[in-house]
């Protein structure tokens, strides 16, 4: 089978265009693993517009091509993507894929698959509906804009896969179709169980920002840091000038015995998994955190919101714990039973990387799309048929 993957070349939002190999986020490179073990069942086009010539291979895997199609400036946001989509549309009638595949709805991506002329998908990974009411996005503002092209998107695809049942729930009043396909996980974090170095050291990956509330984790477990009982460390980027950041970074100076490591690429996160006996995320939001995933798969303990999302991955008290993350008491507690128990870590760690191994795994979440694609181009071809 033939399908056309439309995802997010970072060097082109980034403005990294001296790169030498394209720079794809953690959950397409994890996925595109999957589609390689796969060999022969599945032909992947992987498609990243950009604005200038870079310097890319043809292949990622001997059955995964690489195309970059270059896009004028006006082609982009200001008009609604149009560049993007005629470049897809164009690339997909030439290359006569099945299927074409919208990875996000923040930019271009969900756009070019729905307008493409083909049966397809798109799959929510940050979702705009959730992130505009959550910082009250104002007429006009990207997120306001965001909001209306992903709500247009969702209804002009054939399906939608969701990474959670949250947000399937969220959308499929007005979606013909959705899946709820998690993440996959990098095979290196499969290859054998994380020994922490560190029990009492819990690790928050996460940019620093207002709805992953990091801010609220410190303070709820200030005396736990203060008296040494639990250490903390913190992975993400934080934007200068933000309100939030500047919150953050007056606690670390008061609190210097907490650590924030800054934006970190998906090999040092394993380290810092390594040095830690646990990751704990205390966001308001979340769909399908990589990092909570990437830690199951490394039964690396885990603790975190019951919010969004994240209950579809962790079963509380069996592959993980659980906590409100509106309630400091709550959070402390969580975080503390972890902090002092090895046994509990021992056992949560094994069972969530069980478990990741079943629901995580490149293979797996690659043969879930492939069985997706062909569902939506056997539709199609039916409808097509029915026409005639």
């Amino acid at each position: 089978m033939r399908i056309l993957l439309v995802t997010t070349d970072n060097r082109e939002h980034r403005g990294l265009y001296d790169m030498p190999e394209p720079w794809l986020s953690s959950p397409i490179v994890s996925l595109l693993q999957g589609f390689e073990a796969l060999g022969d069942e599945v032909e992947v086009h992987v498609a990243s517009c950009s604005k200038r010539v870079m310097a890319a291979p043809e292949k990622l895997a001997p059955n995964i091509w690489f195309h970059q199609p270059v896009v004028p400036r006006l082609g982009w946001g200001r008009s609604l993507f149009l560049g993007c989509v005629g470049a897809v549309r164009s690339l997909a009638a030439e290359l006569k894929v099945e299927v074409v595949h919208g990875q996000g709805t923040e930019r271009e991506c969900a756009m070019a698959a729905a307008c493409s002329g083909k049966p397809a998908v798109i799959t929510i990974h940050g979702h705009m509906g959730r992130i505009a009411e959550f910082t009250g996005a104002k007429f006009g503002s990207y997120y306001w804009m965001a909001r209306k092209l992903e709500r247009w998107t969702v209804g002009a695809c054939n399906g939608v896969v969701c990474l959670s049942s949250y947000i399937r729930d969220r959308v499929k009043s007005g979606a013909r179709r959705t899946w709820v396909v998690p993440n996959a996980v990098d095979v290196g974090f499969f290859t054998e169980r994380v020994v922490p170095a560190n029990g009492k050291r819990g690790l928050c990956v996460a940019n620093i920002s207002p709805w992953k509330n990091q801010v609220a984790l410190i303070e709820a477990c200030r005396d736990l840091v203060t008296s040494g009982m639990c250490e903390l460390a913190f992975a993400g980027a934080m934007s200068n000038g933000h309100w939030y950041s500047a919150e953050f970074q007056r606690i670390l100076e008061e609190l210097p015995m907490i650590r924030h490591l800054g934006y970190l690429e998906s090999g040092d996160i394993r380290k810092q998994m390594v040095e830690s006996g646990f990751l704990v995320l205390p966001s308001l939001e979340e769909n399908c955190p990589m990092a909570l995933i990437e830690a199951m798969a490394g039964g690396v303990p885990v603790v975190a919101s019951r919010v969004g999302g994240i209950p579809d991955l962790i079963r509380d008290g069996e592959t993980g714990l659980l906590f409100d993350p509106r309630d400091p008491a709550d959070i402390r507690r969580q975080v503390t039973r972890l902090a002092q128990d090895a046994e509990l870590r021992g056992q949560l760690g094994a069972a969530a990387k069980d478990d990741a191994d079943r629901r995580f795994h490149p293979k797996v979440v690659a043969q879930a799309h492939l069985d997706i694609y062909r569902e939506v181009s056997a539709a199609a071809d039916t409808r097509k048929k029915s026409a005639s």
